[in-house]
């Protein structure tokens, strides 16, 4: 029995090479698409720490502003305070100093660390937001209070330890070490 043109045409599928084609497209798509996908998803978790140590860093020129008295007491005053959702000691407490900042409940970043120090008669600052163990993620996120063009920092901020989940140091910047501690020394 002969087959008609037509009732060939319906019984063919795609071939192996056709196949093989596109699995092999869409496994490139995913190559390129899923690591930019998790470099987006990496870039907003860290956007409540910079919007959080922004606010830190207009509470501490405020503090500094409306305070008297002299450079170095100030600087005693605010080097190593840290702001976390946990009451810390009198001694250590930012909110001890500026009671109007606090952390929202669930937040992402639970910790922030202020450093100070002087140059040139003016305090300068670097903040260490340090995500919370129950958010999943590791590394931390920098604010320096001057910008800085160093490679690997975003004016002001630097995510790269986050960013790579701890695994990448990153590099000093305004007035920020790699450890995330404050520094009279500026790295534009």
């Amino acid at each position: 029995m002969k087959l008609s043109s037509k009732q060939v045409r319906t019984n063919q599928g795609f071939t192996l090479v056709e196949l093989m084609v596109v699995i092999a497209i869409i496994g490139i798509l995913a190559a390129v698409g899923i690591p930019k996908l998790i470099l987006y998803v990496k870039t907003a978790e860290t956007e409540e720490a910079v919007e959080m140590m922004g606010r830190i860093n207009k509470a501490l020129v405020g503090y500094i502003g409306s305070r008297s008295g002299g450079i170095t007491t100030l600087i005693a005053n605010l080097d190593t305070r840290i702001l976390s959702t946990t009451a810390g000691t009198a001694s250590t407490d930012l909110r001890k100093l500026i009671p109007t900042l606090s952390i929202p409940a669930g937040a992402r970043f639970d910790s922030y660390t202020v450093g100070a120090k002087t140059v040139n008669s003016d305090i300068v600052s670097c903040i260490k937001a340090t995500p919370s163990t129950t958010s999943g993620g590791t590394g931390y996120v920098l604010f320096s209070s001057k910008i800085t063009s160093v490679p690997g920092w975003e004016n002001f901020i630097n995510r790269e330890n986050y960013m790579t989940a701890g695994v990448t140091t990153p590099t000093a910047g305004g007035y920020c070490t790699s450890a995330g501690l404050a520094t009279a020394t500026y790295v534009p």
